[in-house]
């Protein structure tokens, strides 16, 4: 299945994609990230990022103890290789939603962070809010 939309100044053309599950469990001090494309989790001291704030994110084996669920929801890939993840969100519970990207670092940690939306992106947005 091929899904087109045509901005003004472009032509973008989308495949059809498999869709995931997101959870972000909260424990005491940090939170934790779940991806089910890459089946595995993610470590922060500090709430997921709503901006283009950086933050470090930590991968964890396991996860013990008490936790609550902070937000869950669906995404898609939207870029994947061996040094970057880039992956839509485009159903959860809080105000996490958009282009989200891990960039992992040498060290095997990430920089995950919310990307800006490109122009056509928006005006998909706006005109799938008029819907």
């Amino acid at each position: 299945m091929r899904i087109e939309y045509y901005p003004k100044s472009e032509i973008v053309t989308f495949e059809a994609v498999e869709i995931y599950k997101y959870i972000i469990r909260k424990q005491k001090h940090y939170w934790i990230l779940y991806l089910e494309s890459e089946d595995r989790n993610w470590m922060v001291l500090e709430e997921p990022p709503t901006d283009e704030n950086k933050i470090l994110a930590i991968p964890v084996k396991k996860i013990e103890g008490t936790y609550e669920i902070w937000d869950e929801g669906e995404y898609w890939l939207d870029f994947q290789e061996d040094k970057k993840i880039t992956f839509n969100i485009i159903k959860g519970d809080k105000l996490i939603k958009g282009v989200y990207v891990l960039i992992k670092l040498p060290d095997k940690n990430c920089l995950w962070f919310k990307r800006r939306l490109r122009d056509w992106e928006i005006e998909m947005q706006n005109e799938n809010k008029e819907i």
